[in-house]
């Protein structure tokens, strides 16, 4: 419900919109393409002394008059975390002759994050430069008890490494954390398309650091036979990222919004895994390697956005939709032998995120 207060704020704020709208003016609502005819002091024109009228499309920067071309973004993230593939255990039958095997994934939960942005306009044909932080962490758990001969747990990870393939067990624990940290770092310019529409084509850095750890508790009727098990899988990546944003106005403040940008990264992934049961029997299984990935963003929503203090100032709050996925993230190891010469592979699966964002920024 916290979040709810802080959802409603740019709304609030933009409570006038349900009267009659002013007329829209300003260099910001411009329809026509900026043309310029046998202008002398442009070097273009002179290059073609044939040409008559020379057209680009009209930029939308600068957002404020007479200012320092510079701007804060804060965002709140209310996201949920999903990953492929992360389990906890096997869910079978005790009847070996007539198997019946499930898996039990952890159950992913809500958890706020925030994304941190500076932005500046260089003085150069409506270009700008932006450079955002976005940091998140979560939690996700799943315990599963014995019920039964239909309903029983078994290991996924590790359990062939120690001997001992088939373990039915009383309780199967599973805890998992994630830290996500990302860096972008682009370059775009936005203009008009007609009198209401707008365009940003952009283009920049992205750096990503993701953490990720899997906690196992294997407990079983055999107390020796209890594991306890540590799975940690990191990743960091740096590449180019390519992206388009679009506006629809539809009045002089008010907005939709689309956002898609597109990542590859290179980077390296460093896996270790561990476990042990309780007689001192255990295990350990590591793997570095070098591996290209790619990512995706897409996010919609409402935008709302209006001048002050003699258009020297500028205000954006943004309320909206995200999804991210980071394609093969899931670089667990699992077993693929049931003797002390174990094979070994990448049970891979995509992260993602989605969830909604609340956004303001201050220019000035």
């Amino acid at each position: 419900m916290r979040y709810l207060a802080v959802f409603s704020l740019p709304f609030l704020l933009a409570s006038h919109f349900v009267c009659a709208d002013e007329e829209w003016d300003g260099p910001f609502f411009e329809d026509e393409l900026l043309v310029s005819q046998n202008d002398q002091n442009d070097s273009h024109c002179k290059k073609d002394a044939s040409s008559k009228e020379l057209f680009y499309n009209k930029q939308t920067a600068p957002t404020v008059q007479k200012g320092y071309n510079f701007w804060l973004r804060g965002d709140l993230l209310i996201w949920q975390a999903a990953e492929d593939n992360l389990l906890n255990c096997y869910v079978i039958s005790s009847n070996l002759n007539t198997p019946d095997r499930g898996f039990n994934q952890v159950d992913f939960e809500w958890d706020p994050g925030f994304r941190l942005g500076v932005g500046y306009l260089p003085p150069y044909d409506g270009w700008d430069l932006a450079l955002y932080w976005t940091r998140y962490t979560t939690d996700a758990d799943s315990t599963v008890h014995a019920k039964g001969n239909n309903h029983i747990p078994s290991p996924v990870w590790g359990a062939s490494a120690i001997n001992q393939p088939i373990l039915f067990l009383e309780t199967s624990k599973a805890r998992w954390h994630l830290h996500f940290n990302q860096l972008d770092i682009g370059l775009g310019r936005s203009y008009f398309v007609g009198k209401y529409f707008t365009l940003r084509p952009s283009f920049g850095l992205r750096s990503a650091w993701i953490d990720q750890k899997l906690h196992l508790d294997y407990i079983s009727s055999t107390p020796s036979l209890s594991v306890k098990a540590n799975l940690h899988n990191r990743f960091w990546g740096i590449g180019l990222m390519l992206g388009m944003a679009a506006d629809w106005l539809f009045s002089k403040h008010w907005s939709l919004f689309g956002e898609t940008d597109y990542a590859l990264l290179f980077g390296d992934f460093d896996i270790s895994q561990s476990g042990k049961r309780s007689n001192g029997i255990g295990w350990k299984e590591k793997k570095d390697f070098d591996s290209g990935k790619g990512a995706l963003d897409i996010a919609a929503g409402l935008k709302y956005r209006f001048l002050f203090y003699k258009e020297r100032l500028g205000l954006t709050f943004r309320a909206g939709y995200e999804y991210h996925v980071y394609f093969n993230q899931n670089q667990y190891l699992i077993s693929n032998g049931a003797d002390n010469f174990e094979n070994f592979s990448e049970i891979k699966g995509n992260l993602a995120f989605q969830g909604v964002m609340i956004s303001g920024q201050f220019d000035f």
